[in-house]
This record gives C-alpha cells, sequence and structure tokens, in this order.
C-alpha cells in the first residue's frame, strides 16, 4: 500500500461534508435529536465495517474502506456541527 496523502485526506473529507450541506439543504432534515443522528453515524461505521470484513475476508476493494472511511468521519462531524441543534424529544 502506499502512504497516505494527508492532505489528500482532508480534501476528500470536506469534500463529503460539503455535499452533506448541498444536500441538507436541499433535502432539509437532519435529526434534531442525537440518538437519530447518531444513527446516521452508526450506519456509515457499519459500512467501513463491512468494507474493511470484505477487503480482509472477501479479497474486497481496498478503495471501499477509504471510501467509507470518509464518508464516516464527514458524518461523524456533521453530528458534531449540528450539537447546539439537538433536542430531547
Amino acid at each position: 500500500m502506499n502512504n497516505i496523502d494527508t492532505e489528500d485526506v482532508i480534501t476528500k473529507i470536506f469534500a463529503e461534508i460539503r455535499n452533506y450541506f448541498r444536500a441538507e439543504k436541499k433535502f432539509p432534515g437532519f435529526p434534531t435529536d442525537p440518538i437519530h443522528a447518531a444513527s446516521l453515524l452508526t450506519e456509515e461505521s457499519g459500512k467501513l465495517q463491512k468494507a474493511c470484513n470484505k477487503w480482509v475476508y472477501e479479497n474486497g476493494d481496498f478503495k471501499e474502506i477509504e471510501k467509507e472511511a470518509t464518508q464516516t468521519t464527514a458524518m461523524g462531524l456533521q453530528f458534531l456541527f449540528n450539537l447546539t441543534k439537538y433536542k430531547k424529544n
């Protein structure tokens, strides 16, 4: 495997965050409670775990791990960006 280019990773994460912000403007509705918001993060994390399992046990594509890790990180930041909006339902 090649060395990780930190700047490239950060660029990809911010591109993913921009995608979330565009989607939020077009389709508003990010959860306003932390339980449902965390479930979105957990879903992304599950996809990352699945990509890792496929790579290790099924000769999966390593690029899929990178993609899912980027999306998981971006969703984690999205969760943090919304901290002040969370309410108890």
